[in-house]
């Protein structure tokens, strides 16, 4: 009898550990999972998106479930498996002759994908297998560590990393997560939808990114080196618990913005806003339009030009056109200071018994005092449930500046000379560019 999936291994540790990996199945499982909570709470635009692609949206997101599952595709090649030789004795082994880890395991699920499995797949799986729309498919979840794998046309062939029962077993794989999660009766791809996923394909690839990040936290999915669950038993019963703990305790996802209080009750959010200026005025009253859009502010110093952009910023954000804010600076100097007074205020543009987070970004912040004790996870309140820091940064958001920029509200560095605030959704749908331009820039 031939090798099984329950006999590849996805996350290893090292020797000393009790449990020294985690099976490939469970890991791609999890994976899948937070980006199927992702999802829910990033707010993307999926209707959009689905509709440009001829799917409605829920079909979309099985859709994304399902290859999200396929992220590590490529670990399945023997060169890959014998990178961990002596893991444990229930895993496949055996010789590869010539064959040598040389292309990451992104590139090599990506040709898994291209050179076998889209023929091998079962009949109706999915229509016209072959096309290109379902090879971007796979670019955009094997992309998942940050960099679109190596493109298929080249040299690469995969018996240079696949033995024949690689290949089999992973086509059992794929076939068993599709009888799961697939939906049924997709249509076949056209041009346009062909077109379509490529203008969404880095969207995509970033909810894939963020759900590798998630997936692979060990506190929230220990290691599974026995088949105890099916496929189906593990999704049900403990990926996606798991999912929601992970996400929820990352901090990622949209919070529900406050309404704006208007023209007439600034101070509700800028306490010392008693007699707002003319270009204030003007933010809080201007039109605003119903898709990304641009606001130039110029003003001599001293007309709140900061004020005027946190306005239009929760403007945007009352009326579901964006979830959070960035703010770029010229110096770390002016960032650290804007970082005060956005973090002021940043509050009370969400709902009360919100907690968003706020994020200082660039490469001295360790540095700032304020910003360190903001992530500290919980200090010592004035009164149960309530935090005595009004900067609150979550832990697993600042432990990377990679993440930045997933934090609700961001305060950093941008190109000498310029300061603006950017205001946008997760999904990028609508965004729009504050710019401020003055003698205090």
């Amino acid at each position: 009898m031939g090798a099984t999936y329950w006999q590849y291994w996805g996350k290893a540790k090292p020797l000393e550990a009790a449990v020294r990996y985690h099976l490939l199945a469970y890991h791609c499982l999890d994976v899948a999972a937070v980006g199927d909570v992702l999802l829910q709470r990033l707010g993307l635009a999926l209707d959009g998106i689905a509709a440009e692609l001829g799917l409605s949206a829920t079909q979309l997101r099985a859709l994304l479930v399902f290859f999200l599952v396929l992220h590590d595709l490529g670990k399945f090649a023997r060169v890959f498996q014998l990178l961990a030789k002596d893991l444990s004795p229930d895993l496949v082994a055996g010789k590869v002759g010539q064959r040598c880890y040389t292309q990451r395991h992104d590139t090599l699920g990506c040709l898994l994908w291209q050179q076998a499995l889209v023929s091998q797949l079962p009949p109706g799986l999915l229509a016209d297998p072959a096309n290109g729309y379902w090879a971007d498919w796979i670019k955009i979840v094997t992309g998942h560590h940050g960099m679109p794998p190596k493109d298929e046309r080249s040299s690469l062939s995969i018996e240079d990393f696949f033995v024949d029962e690689d290949i089999d077993v992973a086509t059992r794989f794929v076939a068993d997560v599709a009888g799961l999660l697939l939906p049924v009766q997709l249509p076949a791809p056209t041009r346009q939808q062909h077109q379509a996923l490529q203008r969404h394909s880095w969207l995509l690839a970033g909810l894939a990114v963020l759900a590798d990040w998630l997936g692979s936290d060990q506190q929230h999915f220990p290691y599974h080196d026995r088949p105890t669950h099916s496929l189906a038993d593990y999704w049900q019963q403990v990926a996606q618990p798991a999912a929601a703990r992970a996400v929820a305790a990352a901090g990622v996802g949209a919070h529900a913005v406050a309404p704006f209080p208007g023209a007439a009750h600034l101070t509700r959010l800028f306490h010392y806003l008693h007699e707002p200026t003319p270009l204030q005025r003007h933010a809080a009253s201007v039109q605003l339009g119903s898709g990304p859009q641009l606001f130039l502010l110029e003003d001599v110093t001293g007309a709140g030009k900061t004020e005027a952009a946190l306005i239009l910023a929760h403007r945007l954000m009352a009326q579901g056109l964006a979830h959070g804010f960035y703010f770029g600076l010229p110096t770390m100097a002016t960032a650290n200071q804007m970082y005060q007074r956005v973090g002021n205020v940043y509050r009370g543009f969400y709902q009360e018994g919100e907690r968003p987070s706020i994020m200082l970004a660039h490469g001295a912040r360790d540095l700032i005092a304020d910003f360190q004790q903001s992530i500290q996870p919980r200090d010592r309140g004035y009164a149960q449930d309530e935090p005595s820091a009004t900067l609150q940064c979550n832990a697993w958001l600042a432990d990377n500046r990679k993440k930045a920029l997933l934090a609700d509200i961001g305060v950093g560095v941008d190109r000498p000379g310029t300061a603006g605030c950017v205001a946008g959704t997760a999904s990028g749908a609508a965004a729009a560019g504050i710019g401020a331009q003055g003698a205090d820039h």
